[in-house]
Parts: C-alpha cells; sequence; structure tokens
C-alpha cells in the first residue's frame, strides 16, 4: 500500500500532474481510503499464485492475467471517480501492472523460501 501510494503521489502532483485521486485534486482523507484497495489484490495475487504454483509459460501467463485485473479493477476505480485522469490513461497502466506484478511475486516468493529455509535450518539444530 505504501509504494502504491508513494508512486501515486509522485505522479499525481505538479510537474507531471496525470490525474487526481479522487474528483478533487486537493488531499481528502478518502484518498487513503481509497489505497486500502490495493491490498486485497495483492494478497489475491500471492494467494492464488500459491495455490495454483504455476511453471514456466504459466508464470507468464499468470502475470499477464493479474495485470489485465489490476486495469480492469482500475477502470472500475475511474468509474467511481477513485482517480480523474488528466494526462493518463489505463492504457499506460498497464505495463506499470506487469512491472508491478512481476516484482510483487519476485519478492513474495523470495520471502516464502526464505522463511521456509529458515525453519528448515531450526528443525535441523
Amino acid at each position: 500500500m505504501s509504494i502504491a501510494k508513494i508512486i501515486d503521489h509522485a505522479i499525481a502532483v505538479p510537474p507531471l500532474d496525470l490525474y487526481d485521486i479522487n474528483d478533487q485534486p486537493k488531499y481528502e482523507f478518502f484518498a487513503d481510503v481509497g489505497y486500502l484497495m490495493y491490498t486485497p489484490y495483492a494478497y489475491l495475487a500471492v494467494y492464488l499464485f500459491d495455490k495454483f504454483k504455476p511453471k514456466g509459460l504459466q508464470i507468464t501467463l499468470y502475470i499477464f492475467l493479474m495485470a489485465v485485473a489490476g486495469v480492469l479493477f482500475e477502470r472500475l476505480a475511474v468509474y467511481f471517480h477513485v482517480f480523474t485522469y488528466k494526462g493518463w490513461t489505463t492504457l499506460y497502466s498497464f505495463p506499470v501492472y506487469l512491472g508491478v506484478a512481476t516484482l510483487h511475486l519476485i519478492f513474495s516468493t523470495f520471502l516464502v523460501n526464505y522463511f521456509k529455509d529458515l525453519t528448515t535450518n531450526r528443525q535441523d539444530s
């Protein structure tokens, strides 16, 4: 949630000012509430990845589908005026979601493996 907030505020303020968060250009409390929408998306992405354990090209397809889901979710947010675009489109968001989903899965896989190794090493001692 913090990374999304930092990136959003970096490109949603001057000099870029590509969109407004909510329907006003000034800060609103509900802008912070809106960031809570990222948490279930991230959790679901990791959960489904762990459940289905894609391999090889399936991982690429999985990341592609998660990026599509992110764009669709963003379109829904635009419809409900969570974002008001000024120089941004969801077309720009797709490669961002591809990159974020990839990094997210790499990081979560690293954490799972790290703690699995840590637990294994403690049991061996």
